[in-house]
Order: structure tokens, then sequence, then C-alpha cells
């Protein structure tokens, strides 16, 4: 295939100045083959005995991994091929019918990965988690440091998978694929007029961050650390922090911890949701614009009761995405959102560095991991929202392929 494929395509391009990159399967490394691609490549090679050496299990820095397989899959099925000729058909007709622009946005991502790997001290990227189907769990684990896929599923009592399914399983719905079309046409109209809009609107989020290291953030994914195959049940109420945040271009507001009057850790409902965002958000607001910004919240009830809306209204009128405002959100729109496609993860994967032991030193980490993030990461991270418009309508409102939700 380099020798009769490969080699020839390259005919068009000056590969003095182009590097190869491959992983490290026993079919790119052998010696033979290592040979023709130093023979074409000189040192522009990146892999596994050659003289750039690729990082084992980083699907998360290869662009076809975390870009272009998924988006194939999403697209390939949709007539459902009863023979393999029109499989391939529609393989090629997905990968030609792929827009440069789309290419430059996912090759653009690369560097803001690059720019996640080094903060969290080589940690993988957290979009690759594990998937749950028919009562099985595969997952993306630790093993003595390093991460692996776990070959075989693992298999939970009864129990647990249902509370595993009820609490993080994210069931797309039948209406789901037409609101996700309707707010990225719109997004991408607002776009084209407003060139920079992407780059004010304040997207909102909450998570809760136990002491145990557990985090959730509203039904979207499920990180774990532990090896699956010893599998550990956790305290029914563990102690934890919920947080709240807005990220946008500008920076992050936030975080907000929800408190009691006595300063004791609560959950978040009408009432406290009002309260931050009277006593809180919106004073933070003061420094900025409000007139040019907009404001996203999903669709949780205790933002979206009568007297929230209301209130979000008031501050910001038309300016408004979220259920039941001006500007629908769409639901389970996690792959949108990103608090969860970013923000959370990284804050997790920095956050127990220390294993801190009580809730103000887990909030102390908290506020000093957010305040650390730099604004150019934030630039990046909006940007690549463009990316995810882009993937959303070219797949008809299939979800991006990093969330897998239950089947």
């Amino acid at each position: 295939m380099i020798t009769n494929i490969f080699i020839p395509e390259l005919n068009n391009h000056d590969v003095q100045e182009l590097w190869f990159q491959q992983d490290s399967a026993t079919c790119h490394t052998a010696r033979a083959t290592i040979d023709l691609l130093k023979d074409t490549f000189g040192d522009r090679l990146i892999s596994r005995f050659g003289p750039v050496n690729w990082p084992p299990r980083s699907c998360d820095l290869t662009s076809l991994d975390y870009f272009l397989w998924g988006y194939v899959k999403s697209l390939v099925y949709a007539d459902k091929p009863q023979t393999l000729d029109h499989l391939e058909d529609n393989i090629r007709r997905v990968i030609a019918d792929i827009r440069p622009q789309m290419l430059e946005k996912v090759i653009e991502n690369w560097t803001s990965r690059l720019d996640y790997i080094r903060a969290s001290r080589g940690s993988p990227m957290p979009e690759i988690i594990f998937k749950m189907c028919c009562g099985s769990l595969v997952v993306k684990v630790s093993d003595h440091g390093r991460h692996v896929m776990s070959s075989s599923p693992v298999r939970l009592k009864p129990a647990i998978c249902q509370v595993i399914y009820s609490q993080f399983g994210l069931e797309i719905h039948q209406n789901d694929h037409q609101a996700r079309r309707t707010f990225v046409e719109w997004a991408q109209n607002e776009i084209a007029v407003v060139p920079d809009f992407h780059k004010r609107i304040l997207f909102s989020k909450e998570a809760h961050f136990w002491l145990n290291g557990y985090v959730s953030k509203q039904n979207c994914r499920i990180w774990s650390e532990v090896d699956p195959q010893v599998y550990v049940e956790t305290p029914l109420h563990p102690e934890k922090l919920t947080v709240w945040c807005t990220l946008w271009a500008g920076g992050i507001i936030g975080p907000y911890f929800f408190k009691n009057d006595e300063g004791h850790n609560v959950t978040v409902n009408g009432d406290r949701y009002r309260a931050m965002i009277t006593n809180f958000f919106i004073p933070e607001l003061n420094n900025h614009d409000v007139q040019e910004l907009w404001f996203q919240q999903d669709g949780a009830t205790c933002h979206t009761a009568g007297a929230t809306m209301d209130l979000l209204k008031d501050t910001f009128g038309d300016c408004l995405i979220s259920r039941f405002g001006p500007v629908n959100w769409p639901p389970r729109s996690c792959d949108l959102t990103p608090l969860d496609y970013f923000l959370w993860n990284y804050v997790k994967s920095l956050l127990y560095a220390d294993k801190p032991q009580t809730l103000d030193h887990l909030e102390d980490n908290i506020r000093r991991v957010i305040a650390d993030i730099r604004p150019q990461m934030l630039e990046k991270v909006i940007e690549n929202w463009t990316s995810r418009l882009d993937y959303i309508r070219a797949s008809r409102g299939s979800p991006m392929p990093e969330i897998i939700f239950k089947m």
C-alpha cells in the first residue's frame, strides 16, 4: 500500500516539507517498513522506532481517531448498506464530501490538544472514556499508569447497572436531532452575520465534585481511574461540592459553590439558582457590556422555572439561549457545551493530584485550577465550538462521537 498507493499519491506534494505519522501497530513498524518510510521521509517520520517517537495509546492525538472515523461512522450507515461494495461506496462518498475548512479546524484543534496534555502532565484527553450498552461496560482504564482499552466487557450487578444507566446513560429522543439541527442552523446564521458571535456566548453549567474523586456532570460522561475488574461501590451520599461556572471567549466567571446560610454545601434548586444569578452572576457582569453578550443554560428544571426565566430575560432580553427561552437550547447536547466537553474534564484531570482530604481543600483546588487556565486555551475551546456546529450540521443532528450514548 505504501509503495503502490501512498507514495504515488505524494507526487503532487513537496515531500521535503511533509512529515508522516503512524502508530505502533506491528505491521507499521517492521524493519522493512520503517526503512521504506525513512527512504521517503528521512528524519520527518513520527513512529515507534522512528526518528521521532509516537507515544503509545495516544488516540486523543490522532485526528483520524478523534475526528475522521467517528464522523464517517455517523453518516455511512444512513441508507443501511446491505453489501460490502455498498458500504465501500458510502465510505468513499462521505470522505470525499468533507470540506477543506472542516479539516483545517480539525488540525487547528490538534494544537489545543497539545496544550491540554502539556498542562495535565500527559493525561489523556477526557473525551474518550467508556461506553455502556446492553448491561456491559467497556472502559478505558488505568493499568499501572498506562491507559488501555479493556479487552472484554465488565459485567456489573444488575442493580448497579440500572443505577449507572439512570444516572449517566443519555438516551437520544426522537425529536432531538431536529432540535439540534435547528439550533445549529440558527447559530451558523448568526455567525455569518456577526463573525465573532460565538465569542459572545456565556455558556453555563453545574458539576458535582465528590471528595472521593468522582465527578458528575448531569448525564454526560463518566470518569474512571481504576481498573473496572476491581469494582468499588461508593457511599450512597458521599461528600461533594456543587459548582457552577460560566465560560466564554473572554474568560471564566466563577467558580460559584452552592452553600446554605450556615456555609454547608448543598445541591441546586430554583431558589438557590436565582440567588446565585442575583447575588453573584449579575454583579460579575458589571465589567462587561451585557448588550453584546448572550447567555446559555441547559433545560434543568431549576434553570427554567418561571421566576428564573423572568430574571434572566430582564437581564439578557432576547439574548437568552435556554429551554423556554427566546432561542431554544437543544436537549441532551453536552457536546455543544464547552463546560462539558472541556472545562469539567480539564479541572478533574488536575484536581485530585494532591489527594485532597477535606471539602475545603477540594474547593481550593478547584479555584486554583480554574484560575490558572490561560486565555489562549479558552479562545481555542470556543473556536472549536464552530467545528462542532459543522459536524452536527453535516451529520444531521447526530451527537459528536466523543460522547457515547446509552444503546
